[in-house]
């Protein structure tokens, strides 16, 4: 959303630049995400009785090792995915690049009906959410929920809605306020997101590397 808003602003002031303006997005959205993040971590550390300045340490610890990580992690993921139409994507990044094309050439650079759908959802999307003030309409869903829904991949889409699933459950059998929703549902997310991101980003490229250099060894 920050991403989407900056590069609007951006737009109207200098619209023909558009490296600038996804460059503009990016150093707006990165920290506001990234402060998301580490205040989702900070909560639930202090849930299971993490200390503050032990938790400060952790994170001033993982930047470095993230920095070091990252180009080789990535450099690998490339070499054994590729990116593009036959490898790796990034769904949520088509609604940047779009949003910044618009802004640079107009709406002529929308495909043809894609100007009234994005005028029908921007309605759809205030009548839902003047709904959701409303108690008797929680059940609708969330439009920014909805609509990432629609342009991620089905497999994390699937999971999302499999999770909501098995959340609602959890809550309705444990609605005490010590109960062990409230105690372990988010803790438990956290561990199934970090265990997923931990195979995905750097066990499989390393497995993918070794049996790389096995076969070159028995060639």
């Amino acid at each position: 959303l920050m991403t989407n808003a900056t590069q609007f602003v951006f737009g109207l002031i200098w619209p023909q630049h558009i490296q600038q303006n996804l460059n503009a997005a990016h150093i707006s959205a990165d920290p506001q995400a990234s402060s998301e993040s580490t205040l989702a971590s900070f909560w639930i550390a202090r849930k299971l009785g993490g200390h503050f300045n032990t938790l400060i340490v952790c994170q001033l610890l993982v930047i470095p090792i993230g920095a070091l990580l990252l180009v080789p992690v990535f450099n690998q993921l490339v070499h054994t995915y590729g990116i593009g139409p036959d490898g790796l994507t990034a769904p949520t990044s088509l609604k940047i690049a779009s949003l910044a094309m618009v802004m640079e050439k107009g709406i002529i650079a929308l495909p043809r009906g894609a100007y009234e759908a994005s005028m029908i959802a921007a309605l759809l999307g205030i009548v839902l959410e003047l709904l959701l003030m409303k108690r008797r309409f929680s059940w609708l869903p969330i439009p920014a929920a909805l609509g990432f829904a629609l342009i991620l991949p089905p497999p994390l889409t699937i999971a999302l809605a499999t999770g909501s699933v098995i959340a609602a459950i959890w809550k309705k059998f444990s609605p005490q306020e010590k109960g062990s929703y409230e105690s372990y549902a988010r803790p438990f997310a956290a561990g199934l997101v970090a265990g997923e991101a931990l195979v995905g980003a750097i066990l499989l490229p390393i497995l993918a590397t070794v049996m790389e250099l096995i076969m070159k060894a028995l060639k």
